[in-house]
Formats: C-alpha cells, sequence, structure tokens
C-alpha cells in the first residue's frame, strides 16, 4: 500500500514537473519557428489587431498566420492577450493556492515568447489586474441575471457558464437559481466586472479594429468577443481544425447552421450530393470512425440486431450531454445545466412509464465523476434504466425507439438517419431541420415530451441528416479550397495535434507566402457578409 502510493506520488510529480517545463522552456521546433517569426517585418501603426494567446502550439501557429496576414493587408500592429484569469482562484482554499502559482508569470515565459516573435511586446494579461473595490447590484432571479448587461455588453449568460465551469465543474448538485445566493459568486461576478473593465480600457488604448479569438464561450474567450460586436468588429475564430477560420462581426464561433438547408437547395446536382453523404453516414453507423467523428473515443453504432430489452414497448431515451461541456453556445435557452434538465425531463415523463422504457443513456465520453453524478441524479427514479456509456446506440433503437431527448447535442443527426425524431430542450445545431424538435420555451418542450410519442419514423429526416453532414463537412464553401490548404497546411489546418518538427522543417519564406495568399483567397471568398 505504502510502496503503490509512492509510486502514485512520483508519477503525478514527473508529470507536473514536465508541465512546468513546458510552460517555461521552449523546446528546439518552438525556438526554430520564432527565429523565422521574427524575421517578418511587423507593422506599428496606432490600430491593432488583438490576437487571444491560447497555451497550444495548434493556437499559436494558427493565430501566427491569420494575424499577420490580417496585418499585412490592413497595416495594423498586432497585440494580444493572455486568456488565463483568477476565476479559478474562488474555487476553494487549495485551488487559490495553486492557481496564485500557476497564474504567476514564470508559466506564462514560454506563451509570451512565442507571441512576442510575431506581435509588439504590448500585452494584456487577465491575471495581473489589480484588485479594486466594486459594487455592482445584479439581479436575483436567474433568467433575468444570464441576460444581465455591463457596459452595453451581455455578460450573465457568461458569468453563470463560467462559474458553473470554473468552481463546480458542472458537477452542481443544486438548483442553479441558488448559485446567486453563493459567496464565491460575488466574488466572482466582481473579478468579472474588473475583466470587462480593463478589456474595453485595452481595446480603447490599443485601437484594436480585428479580433483573432479562438472561441466565444465563457468569460475567458467570450468578454473580448462581446466587446468587438458591439464596436462591430470582424472577429476571425480560429477554433476549427478543418477550415482557416470562421470571420463574424457576431460574438459566436458556431458556423452558421441556420442557413444550411436554405444554401443547399441553392446547390446544383442535389442529389448527388445527398448520396455522397449517405454513403458517410452508412460507414459510421456500420463501425467506421470518419474524419468528422474523432472527437468521440469509440463509434457506438456498429451494426447490431440486438436491443437492450425485448418486452413489446415502445421506447424513450435521454441521451445526456458529457458533465464537462456547456449547455451553452446556442441562441435561446430553457436550461442552464443538466441536472435541472434531467431531473424536469423525468418528472414530464413518468406518466408514461407503464407503456414505455425509459432510459437514461451515459455520453461515450462521461468521466468517472460524471457517471457518478448522473446516477445520483435518478437514483431515486427506479422505472428508468441508466445504459452505460458504451452502450451500443444501434440497440437502443432496434429496442422500438419513439425518439431520443437532449438539450442540444449532436445524436438529433444521428438518429434521425433512421427516421427518428429528436425533441430539444434548447436550441441547437440542427434548427432548420424538421427531424430536431426544437422547444420555444420549458412549456413548449413539456408539451413536446408528450405529442412526440405519436410520431412515426419519417424517411425524410434520413435525406435531412445527409443534408446536414454535406454542408457542415463536405460543402466547399464551407471547406474552401481544401487542395490548397493541404498543400501547404494540412497538418495546420486539419488537426489540432500538430507535428511542430515536421511543419517547422517545411516553413520557409516561399511557403509561407503560399499560404498568406490562400487565406486572402479564403477571406475574399467569404466577402464582407458574415
Amino acid at each position: 500500500m505504502v510502496i503503490l502510493l509512492i509510486y502514485k506520488f512520483l508519477m503525478k510529480f514527473q508529470f507536473y514537473f514536465k508541465m512546468f517545463l513546458k510552460y517555461i522552456l521552449l523546446n528546439p521546433e518552438e525556438k526554430k519557428f520564432i527565429k523565422f517569426a521574427k524575421k517578418l517585418k511587423k507593422n506599428k501603426n496606432e490600430n491593432s489587431i488583438l490576437v487571444e494567446a491560447q497555451e497550444s502550439n495548434f493556437f499559436w501557429v494558427k493565430n501566427f498566420f491569420i494575424a499577420t496576414y490580417l496585418s499585412d493587408k490592413h497595416k495594423l500592429s498586432i497585440k494580444y492577450y493572455l486568456n488565463r484569469n483568477n476565476l479559478k482562484n474562488y474555487k476553494s482554499f487549495l485551488s487559490n493556492i495553486y492557481f496564485k502559482i500557476r497564474n504567476n508569470n514564470l508559466f506564462n515565459a514560454s506563451n509570451v515568447k512565442k507571441y512576442n516573435s510575431f506581435c509588439g511586446n504590448e500585452y494584456f494579461s487577465l491575471t495581473q489586474l489589480k484588485k479594486r473595490n466594486i459594487n455592482i447590484n445584479y439581479p436575483k432571479k436567474i433568467d433575468a441575471f444570464v441576460k444581465f448587461k455591463y457596459r452595453g455588453i451581455i455578460i450573465g449568460d457568461l458569468i453563470i457558464d463560467s462559474y458553473l465551469y470554473h468552481i463546480h465543474n458542472f458537477l452542481y448538485e443544486n438548483k442553479t437559481q441558488d448559485l446567486l445566493k453563493e459567496n464565491n459568486f460575488r466574488l466572482f461576478f466582481n473579478e468579472t466586472i474588473n475583466i470587462v473593465d480593463n478589456f474595453h480600457n485595452f481595446f480603447e488604448k490599443n485601437k484594436v479594429k480585428i479580433l483573432i479569438n479562438t472561441y466565444s464561450s465563457y468569460i475567458d474567450h467570450g468578454i473580448a468577443c462581446r466587446i468587438a460586436e458591439k464596436k462591430k468588429l470582424y472577429i476571425y475564430y480560429a477554433c476549427d481544425a478543418d477550415i482557416p477560420f470562421i470571420k463574424k462581426k457576431l460574438s459566436n464561433h458556431k458556423r452558421n447552421y441556420k442557413l444550411y438547408k436554405k444554401e443547399f437547395f441553392q446547390l446544383k446536382n442535389k442529389e448527388e450530393k445527398i448520396k455522397k453523404a449517405l454513403k458517410i453516414l452508412h460507414s459510421r453507423f456500420k463501425g467506421v470512425i470518419d474524419e468528422n467523428y474523432k472527437y468521440m473515443k469509440n463509434n457506438h453504432y456498429k451494426t447490431s440486431d440486438e436491443q437492450i430489452v425485448n418486452n413489446g414497448l415502445k421506447t424513450i431515451c435521454i441521451f445526456a450531454h458529457s458533465t464537462t461541456d456547456s449547455l451553452f453556445g446556442f441562441d435561446e435557452m430553457n436550461f442552464y445545466q443538466q441536472k435541472d434538465w434531467i431531473i424536469f425531463t423525468i418528472n414530464n415523463l413518468k406518466n408514461y412509464k407503464k407503456n414505455h422504457n425509459i432510459f437514461l443513456k451515459i455520453h461515450p465520453n462521461e468521466t468517472k465523476k460524471g457517471e457518478i453524478f448522473l446516477r445520483n441524479i435518478v437514483k431515486s427514479y427506479d422505472f428508468i434504466k441508466i445504459l452505460d456509456k458504451d452502450i451500443n446506440n444501434k440497440k437502443i433503437i432496434n429496442s422500438d425507439l419513439v425518439y431520443g431527448v437532449t438539450v442540444h447535442g449532436t445524436i438529433g443527426l444521428e438518429l434521425a438517419y433512421y427516421g427518428i425524431p429528436t425533441i430539444y430542450a434548447n436550441k441547437g445545431p440542427y434548427t432548420s431541420f424538421s427531424f430536431a424538435q426544437e422547444s420555444k420555451s420549458i412549456n413548449d418542450y413539456k408539451k413536446k415530451l408528450i405529442s412526440c410519442l405519436k410520431k412515426k419514423k419519417n424517411k425524410y429526416y434520413k435525406k435531412e441528416a445527409a443534408i446536414f453532414y454535406y454542408m457542415n463537412f463536405m460543402n466547399k464553401k464551407n471547406k474552401e479550397n481544401n487542395k490548397t490548404i493541404s498543400n501547404v497546411q494540412k497538418y495546420l489546418f486539419y488537426d489540432q495535434t500538430i507535428n511542430l518538427k515536421k511543419f517547422t522543417n517545411n516553413l520557409n519564406l516561399k511557403n509561407y507566402y503560399k499560404a498568406i495568399s490562400y487565406l486572402s483567397k479564403y477571406d475574399s471568398n467569404l466577402g464582407t457578409n458574415n
């Protein structure tokens, strides 16, 4: 037992020591890239581009290309901000000690060197803000709080989402309303106000004209995006690995799903495109993990004739989200955390337990802590059958599944392939497709849980699934010149596990300007109406 504890301690020490070295030291490939980046001429215009300096080589390299391209095109200087903040300090006494050490300038050393290589030396660090006495009142009701505005931008939703994530790891045991009563919430709120004020000052002082950000979620990423949106600036989102960037004037890094269906029917050879998409989906549901399904650890759609149960009853399945993921990010919301949604859903389905099997399927990427959390939520409901995360979803479908239930999950596309509808508690990515039964309000969601019991399988849903898949993953307008991206940048824009050694070996001025040319063409094709 003692030997085992010593072994575990040594393994943890080794892990943290390696991480420490990573944050303060540069490896040979990083040094080589920095040397190349420093060769490029920097614009010194008083107007600037602001770049989010995410701690990732994928984003560092990608931001380098996007920022230097835009700087040269618009003759703007480049500034950056370190998106780490002090919000996690409020989680516990030990967290406070750990993050005070972790947020020390020493741990930012390598990231600062990376971004100094192509930006100016002036940057904005969210961990180094001066403490201020802040006394601002905020709404005491959760629905009002998520719409709370400060300095002309909505920040309430970002605060709730970030607080659930940073302080509770989305494993919150109480009702979401109770968050507002916690002592840490006031401290968290005040810290956010301080962040907003300092961001505003940085935007004004540096005359920011373009923002390059990774994401738009949480306070970490979202505040800069909200300010840019208010100022009607272009935001270049570098979050996706299969395209160079998403360009918008909106504080939302997601693609414009709402237009997918309309835009598809404006294309030529629609039936041929549907066949191509269906061929890929057919392979996926036979067990092949395609390039656009790689975020899943396993494929849970291998062909199977088995059932979960064979009792002659129809089935309803609640598909839980991974507890590590936010429920925020789309438009209107009815539920802010998973526990509230699950309990509400079960309570409105319990009258149908005699004539239906009611399952709750744990997400394939769920953590051990998350599984315990979810099982504790439903343990008092003896009629709910909990399905392990490794259960083949085809077995659920074979159990005479009437419909699936989710908050905004991708399960809708997967069930649509089999002609089965999905009820959405919040808005989701399939907002323009009929297989997604989206709820306008909590009352509307309640009604759909009942009315959809009468729905039958619909062959058109399968066609819709193919249309969405094509528009999101295969459409040339979204992918824009895959062949040109693959020429010089396939290991840059295609996979976040960038091979920096391979990349730096191919990096020279000729290839750099080729990449810039591709970015320019991609940017031009996007136009200005985003």
